[in-house]
C-alpha cells in the first residue's frame, strides 16, 4: 500500500509541476495567464497535496500495527503487558484509519467535500441560475451552460428564465418531467440533439418541402391577421355609425344642399346625389358646439391631478366621443363641399397614397397615418349615407344601404369571435411553434398542439369546468406539475396597466410578474401578501403558454419601452399583429358559466342584443328609427363608460364585479379598455392580466433571484449588444433596478465600486484578454421595524457569464484545443463531434462564416461580410426574425460551455461565500 500510494503521489506531483511550468512558460509568452489555466494548475496542486496527506496518515496508522506483528512473529515468547498494550493500541489505530479516510478526503478535496455535504448536511444556502432573453441566440448559449451544469451534477435550487432563455429552461424541465423527474445522461444527449435539430423553429429549411409549408403558413397568418380580420372587425361599425349620424345630424348637415327628393332650384346643375347650393348657419353652429364640447372636456381632464385618474378616464370618454362626433360630421361635409366630383378622384388618391407613404416611410408617423386611414374610410361611408353621393363609383340607394346594414349586423355579431381570435392568433401560433420544436414528444402530440384549444382565445368556449379540468389525463405539462422538481422554474413576465398604489405623473403602470410552480407574485409584493390567493394558480398555466408569454417581444404593451411603442400601438390594436397574453386572473368567478352553468353562453346572447338595433332598420318605419338609434348609442356609451372604470380595489362591490365580468366576457368592453388604456388600481389583480416579455423590464432574469436573497447566483447573459453599447449594459441596468426595488447593494470582490471594476476588468481589457465571466458581491437590506433605516439581512455572490468572439475573449495557450473528452466525466456518454464540433473551444474561422439565415448553405464568409450589417456577427447575431440554423446553435452552445469552463461555476456554486479557490 505504501508503495502504491507513493507511486500515485509521485505521478500527481510531477503532473502538477509540469502544469506549473507550462503555465509559467505561457505567462512569459503572453501578457497574462488565463483564468482556466490558473484554475487547472491549482486543482492539480490540490490533488497532489491531498494524496500526500492521505499517504502520511496511512503510514502513521498502519506502520505501528505492522511492526508489532512482525516483532510478535519473530519472538513468540514476548507477551509482556507493554507489548499487549502496544498491540491493542496499534490495532485500534489501524481500525481508526478506516474511519479517517472519509474525513481526510472531505477536508482535503472540494469534490469529496461537496459530496459529503450533500449526504450529511443540509446546505446552508440556496443557489440559482438565470437564463437571459435574446431569442434563439440566447437559448443556444444557455443550452451550453445547461449541459455543463448537468454533466457536473451541479445542484440548483432555482432556474429563472426570460424570453429566449426560457426556450432552453422550460423545455429542459418538460423533458425531465416526462423522464420520471430524474436526470439521466442518455435523455440529456437526446434533448440537446433535439434542440439543435429544431433550432429553426419558425421556418426550418432542413427539408425544402417543410420550409415552403412553414413560409406559406406565415404568409397566410399575416394576411388573415393584418388584412382580412381587421377589415371585418373595424368596418362592421362603419354603416351603423353612418346610420346614427344621418338620423341625428342629417338634416343639419344637408342644410344648404339640394337632394334628389327635393324640388331642384333653377340654378342647380343635374348630378347624382345632393348638390351644394349655399352655406347654412345651422351647420357651422353644430361644428362649433361639438368642437367646444371636445375642447372643454379635454381641458377639464387636466384640471384633476393624476391621482384622480378614474375621473380623468371618465372625462377622456366624453372628449373622445365628442371628438369622434366632430370628425364624423365635419369630414363628410368637407368632402362633399370641397371635394366635388371633378376633383375627388385626384384629391382622394393623393390623400390615400400620402397616408400610405407616411405609414411605410416614416415610422414615427405610423400611428397618425393608420388612424387617418380609418377615419378617412368612416367619413366616406357617412358621406355616402348622408349626401347620397357615389363613393368608389357605387351609387347610393336605400335598398343597397339596408342590405349592407344587414351584412354589418352579421359582422358585428361575429366581431367578438374574430377580434379575440385576431388578438390571440400571433401568441397562439408562437406558442405552437415553440412547443412543437423544443418540448418532448409526450407533451406535444402528433401535431404539436397538445394543450392548445379555443379556450385559450375565447373563454366561454370551454367544455370543461375547473374540477373536471384537473381530472383530465393531459399529456402536456403545467406549472403546477413542476412543484416537486428541482430546480424550481421561474418565468419572468411583465404585467401592464396595473398599479398597486396611486402615484403621480412618474408612476409606472407595469411591474415584473413572477410565475413559478409555487405561486404567482409581483416583484414589489411582500411574500405574505399573496394577492393571487384563491385566483389563478400555477396548475392553470400550461408550461408552453408561460414560455411563449415570456417571449412576447412584440406585445401591445412593452413595459419600459412603452413610450417608444406608442407610435404603433393603435395600429397593433386594429390589425392584431401583436403577441402578449391576456390572462384571466380569476377564471372561477369572472368567466361566464364558471359559477352558473346555464350562463355559459350569456355573452353570445348579449351580443345578439347588441346587434338587434342594426338588424331592424330595414324592417321598421322611420318612426322606430329613433328608438333603434338611441338603443345603439346607449350600448356604445355603456361599453365606453364600463371600459373607463378601473378595477382591483381591496373592497370590491357589485359595480366592480360587474365591470370585471364585462371586461372578461364582452369583447367590445375589452377592446375599449385597450383604446382608453385604462389602468387598474389596487392590490387585487385586475380581471385581465396584460402580460408581455419579461425583457420589457429586465432581460437577465436576475431580479427574481435577488428577491429570494440567494447566496450564489449565476447570470447567463445572452442578450444583444448594440453599436456603441458596453457588454455590461444589461447588468448595470438590472443592478440599478435591484437597488431601487429590492434594496440591494453591489460591490466588487475586493470592495471596489462595481461600475469602475466592470469598466476596468470587463470593458477595457484588450482583445484576446477579455474574460467570459465576472464575479461580484451583493448585500441584501430590508427596512427596519421602525421604517427609518435599512438593516442588512444577508449577502451573496453573483457570477456573470457572457459570450466572446474567439479573437476577443481570453484564449488558451498555444497547446491544442480541448476536446469534449477532456471536459466531460467518464460516466457520461460522449458528445457527437459531427454535430457539436471537436470541443468547446471555437476558432475564428468557424464563427466568421455564420450568417443570420434560415439555411445552412448561407454560411459563407463572403456572404456574412455582406449581410452582417443586417443580421449581425457572432456572438451577437440579431434574432428578431428568429431564423437560426443547427450550425449557429452549435457555435453558441460551445461558447456557453467554454464560458463555464473558464468560470468554473461548479466551484463557485459550492464554495463558501467569500471563499477562495
Amino acid at each position: 500500500m505504501i508503495v502504491l500510494y507513493s507511486k500515485i503521489y509521485t505521478i500527481a506531483k510531477g503532473h502538477a509541476q509540469r502544469a506549473g511550468v507550462n503555465a509559467m512558460t505561457s505567462s512569459n509568452r503572453a501578457s497574462s495567464v488565463t483564468s482556466s489555466q490558473t484554475t487547472s494548475f491549482g486543482r492539480e496542486l490540490k490533488i497532489a497535496k491531498m494524496l500526500g496527506i492521505v499517504v502520511l496518515c496511512f503510514v502513521i496508522c498502519w506502520l505501528p500495527f505492522e511492526i508489532i506483528n512482525v516483532v510478535i512473529l519473530i519472538d513468540e515468547g514476548v507477551e509482556t503487558c507493554a507489548v499487549e498494550l502496544a498491540d491493542t493500541v496499534s490495532c485500534w489505530l489501524a481500525y481508526l484509519h478506516s474511519s479517517l479516510n472519509p474525513l481526510l478526503y472531505a477536508f482535503t478535496g472540494s469534490e469529496f467535500r461537496r459530496a459529503f455535504r450533500k449526504l450529511l448536511c443540509k446546505r446552508e444556502w440556496r443557489t440559482g441560475i438565470a437564463f437571459s432573453g435574446g431569442g434563439i441566440r440566447s437559448a443556444a448559449f444557455c443550452s451550453g451552460v445547461l449541459r455543463y451544469v448537468l454533466q457536473h451534477e451541479i445542484v440548483l435550487d432555482y432556474l429563472s428564465c426570460v424570453s429566449g432563455g426560457g426556450f432552453t429552461g422550460a423545455s429542459y424541465l418538460d423533458w425531465k418531467y416526462h423522464h420520471n423527474q430524474q436526470d439521466n445522461p442518455e435523455w440529456h444527449q437526446e434533448f440537446f440533439d433535439h434542440l439543435r435539430k429544431r433550432s429553426g423553429f419558425f421556418c426550418s429549411w432542413r427539408n425544402p418541402f417543410l420550409g415552403i409549408i412553414d413560409s406559406l403558413m406565415l404568409v397566410i397568418l399575416c394576411v388573415v391577421v393584418a388584412v382580412i380580420f381587421p377589415a371585418f372587425t373595424t368596418l362592421a361599425f362603419a354603416l351603423p355609425t353612418a346610420f346614427s349620424v344621418d338620423y341625428i345630424f342629417g338634416d343639419i348637415l344637408r342644410a344648404g344642399f339640394h337632394c334628389p327628393n327635393d324640388s331642384a332650384p333653377k340654378n342647380a346643375t343635374e348630378s347624382e346625389g345632393c348638390l351644394f347650393v349655399q352655406g347654412h348657419d345651422q351647420t357651422f353652429t353644430l361644428f362649433g358646439v361639438v368642437w367646444a364640447t371636445c375642447v372643454g372636456f379635454y381641458v377639464l381632464r387636466f384640471l384633476f391631478p393624476p391621482r384622480h385618474f378614474s375621473i380623468r378616464n371618465k372625462l377622456k370618454v366624453f372628449y373622445v366621443s365628442a371628438g369622434c362626433t366632430l370628425l364624423m360630421t365635419f369630414l363628410p361635409w368637407f368632402f362633399e363641399v370641397f371635394l366635388r366630383v371633378h376633383t375627388s378622384v385626384y384629391v382622394n388618391g393623393f390623400l390615400l397614397l400620402g397616408s400610405i407613404a407616411l405609414w411605410l416611410g416614416f415610422p414615427p408617423l405610423r400611428n397618425t397615418a393608420s388612424l387617418a386611414l380609418l377615419i378617412y374610410a368612416y367619413a366616406y361611408v357617412t358621406k355616402w349615407r348622408v349626401y347620397k353621393s357615389p363613393v368608389l363609383h357605387i351609387s347610393y340607394s336605400d335598398n343597397l344601404f339596408y342590405k349592407a346594414l344587414l351584412g354589418s349586423a352579421i359582422l358585428l355579431w361575429m366581431t367578438p369571435f374574430l377580434g379575440l381570435f385576431n388578438m390571440g392568433a400571433v401568441q397562439t401560433y408562437n406558442r405552437w411553434r415553440l412547443q412543437k420544436a423544443f418540448f418532448s414528444p409526450q407533451s406535444t402530440g402528433c401535431l404539436g398542439c397538445s394543450g392548445i384549444s379555443f379556450h385559450d382565445i375565447i373563454p366561454f368556449c370551454s367544455c370543461a369546468d375547473t374540477p373536471e379540468w384537473e381530472r383530465l389525463d393531459k399529456g402536456f405539462v403545467t406549472m403546477g406539475d413542476l412543484a416537486d422538481m428541482k430546480p424550481e422554474y421561474i418565468c419572468n413576465t411583465v404585467v401592464n396597466n396595473w398599479q398597486k398604489e396611486a402615484g403621480g405623473v412618474g408612476s409606472k403602470s407595469f411591474e415584473l410578474l413572477i410565475l413559478s410552480p409555487t405561486g404567482i407574485e409581483r416583484l414589489d409584493e411582500n411574500p405574505e401578501d399573496n394577492s393571487f390567493a384563491g385566483k389563478i394558480q400555477p396548475r392553470d398555466l400550461p408550461l408552453s403558454d408561460v414560455m411563449a408569454t415570456s417571449a412576447a417581444v412584440l406585445a401591445l404593451y412593452m413595459g419600459v419601452f412603452d413610450v417608444r411603442a406608442e407610435t404603433v400601438r393603435n395600429l397593433q390594436m386594429v390589425l392584431g399583429v401583436h403577441g402578449g397574453k391576456s390572462l384571466i386572473s380569476d377564471p372561477s368567478r369572472d368567466v361566464a358559466g364558471s359559477t352558473i352553468a346555464c350562463c355559459r353562453f350569456l355573452p353570445v346572447i348579449i351580443q345578439l342584443f347588441i346587434v338587434v338595433p342594426v338588424i331592424l332598420p330595414p324592417f321598421l318605419t322611420n318612426d322606430w328609427h329613433a328608438i333603434l338609434v338611441v338603443w345603439y348609442l346607449t350600448i356604445v356609451v355603456l361599453a365606453m363608460v364600463t371600459a373607463a372604470l378601473p378595477t382591483a380595489p381591496e373592497n370590491s362591490g357589485c359595480a366592480d364585479k360587474f365591470v370585471r365580468w364585462c371586461t372578461v366576457n364582452i369583447y367590445h368592453v375589452r377592446f375599449a379598455r385597450l383604446l382608453l388604456r385604462t389602468v387598474d388600481l389596487g392590490p387585487v389583480p385586475p380581471p385581465l392580466l396584460n402580460l408581455s416579455d419579461g425583457g420589457h423590464i429586465e432581460q437577465l432574469g436576475l431580479l427574481a433571484l435577488l428577491k429570494k436573497r440567494l447566496k450564489k447566483i449565476v447570470v447567463v447573459d445572452g442578450t444583444s449588444v448594440g453599436v456603441g453599447q458596453s457588454a455590461s449594459a444589461q447588468l448595470l441596468w438590472s443592478l440599478d433596478l435591484a437597488r431601487k426595488r429590492l434594496r440591494c447593494s453591489f460591490s466588487a470582490m475586493d470592495g471596489r465600486d462595481i461600475v469602475e471594476d466592470l469598466r476596468s476588468k470587463l470593458e477595457e481589457m484588450p482583445d484576446n484578454c477579455k474574460p467570459r465571466f465576472y464575479k461580484f458581491r451583493v448585500d441584501y437590506y430590508e427596512k427596519n421595524v421602525d421604517g427609518l433605516s435599512d438593516e442588512k439581512v444577508g449577502e451573496g455572490e453573483i457570477l456573470l457569464i457572457l459570450p466572446r468572439h474567439p479573437d476577443v475573449g481570453i484564449t488558451n495557450s498555444t497547446e491544442s484545443l480541448r476536446s469534449w473528452t477532456d471536459c466531460i466525466r467518464h460516466t457520461h456518454q460522449p458528445i457527437n463531434s459531427k454535430l457539436w464540433g471537436p470541443g468547446p473551444d471555437l476558432e475564428a474561422g468557424e464563427v466568421d462564416r455564420l450568417t443570420g439565415c434560415c439555411c445552412e448553405c448561407c454560411h459563407v464568409t463572403y456572404y456574412n461580410s455582406c449581410c452582417g450589417i443586417l443580421c449581425g456577427f457572432f456572438p451577437y447575431h440579431k434574432t428578431l426574425n428568429q431564423f437560426f440554423t443547427p450550425a449557429m446553435f452549435s457555435a453558441y452552445h460551445r461558447e456557453g460551455y467554454r464560458a463555464c469552463l473558464d468560470a468554473d461555476i461548479g466551484q463557485f456554486l459550492t464554495e463558501e461565500t467569500g471563499g477562495k479557490k
